[in-house]
């Protein structure tokens, strides 16, 4: 079932002096509203200030957000970027988590080179959308009231090419994007060496709703068949698309995240989270990292 919402945009300008911390398209978090929505079981997705583990704080300082360029505004001389024309927020109803904070992405990705970000290859479909996206790093909360006004302009990266794309209904699913420069001081994800097996642990890190940043732990593997991708019951909302899936005992890289359950559930006129008890829904799919290892474009970015 599809939902079309349509968006009123506020403009709010900030100073970069002051706290800190979709394209023409209607929003592209809006547009997606058919993609991943729901939890699995238990809700474990948790906020950035949740966690204090040092390996995946540095796992988070890989993960990037997809914003709108028409949503960053530059300002040189502060040497920051202003966010403005907030995009109105998904009817959710009220008491669902994470309902007062700002939703300004619209997919996810992951540092896999000192410039190339991985994402799913529907993220960014052709270099007028690279054109028009930028890639920002750090999108995240240090408590639960905090609200994001701008990012400093380190942070902020322009979509340079598509390196490589490839977008199949019933395979993979993954694009790598040339940063405008490399990102400095920051780590690209470790690659499994070894694949995926049935019921292994599941990591996501990534922007759900375009919220800032979340951790959603306790997935695991359903199925493991198919050559390309491999089902995973993670807690995924549209937003999460591109996100990097990782072995959650290992920390390393296992797959991007493609494609998954459909829909909200609608109550009233609100919405509510999809919540899947054993194997109720069909899953999420995950493209495997090998579909991406093996491609020349990735050979050569070394």
């Amino acid at each position: 079932m599809r939902v079309i919402f349509c968006l009123v945009f506020s403009t709010l300008i900030w100073s970069c002096s002051s706290s800190d911390n979709f394209s023409s398209k209607d929003s592209k978090l809006n547009s997606n509203l058919e993609t991943a929505a729901v939890i699995y079981n238990e809700d474990g997705r948790k906020d950035y200030f949740e966690v204090s583990d040092g390996s995946l704080i540095e796992l988070a300082r890989s993960t990037a957000v997809f914003i709108e360029n028409e949503h960053l505004q530059a300002d040189h001389q502060a040497d920051c970027y202003h966010l403005k024309h907030e995009p109105a927020k998904l009817p959710m109803c009220p008491g669902e988590k994470y309902i007062s904070q700002p939703q300004w992405g619209f997919c996810s990705g992951s540092l896999v080179a000192p410039d190339v970000i991985l994402t799913a290859g529907h993220c960014v479909a052709n270099v007028n959308e690279c054109a028009m996206t930028k890639i920002v790093f750090d999108y995240q909360v240090h408590d639960k009231d905090e609200q994001f006004k701008k990012f400093k302009s380190e942070q902020v990266f322009s979509c340079k090419e598509i390196i490589y794309r490839t977008e199949q209904a019933q395979g993979a699913d993954f694009a790598l994007i040339r940063l405008d420069r490399p990102a400095l001081n920051r780590t690209a994800l470790k690659f499994a060496d070894s694949a995926i097996v049935f019921k292994d642990q599941l990591l996501i890190i990534g922007y759900p709703l375009g919220l800032p940043l979340k951790f959603a732990f306790d997935g695991k593997v359903r199925s493991a068949l198919n050559d390309k991708f491999f089902v995973g019951e993670v807690d995924t909302f549209t937003g999460n698309s591109g996100s990097p899936v990782f072995n959650q005992q290992t920390l390393e890289l296992v797959g991007v995240l493609s494609r998954g359950e459909k829909d909200f559930v609608h109550k009233n006129s609100c919405l509510v989270t999809k919540v899947c008890k054993g194997e109720s829904c069909r899953g999420e799919d995950i493209t495997r990292i090998s579909e991406v290892q093996k491609i020349s474009a990735f050979k050569q970015l070394w």
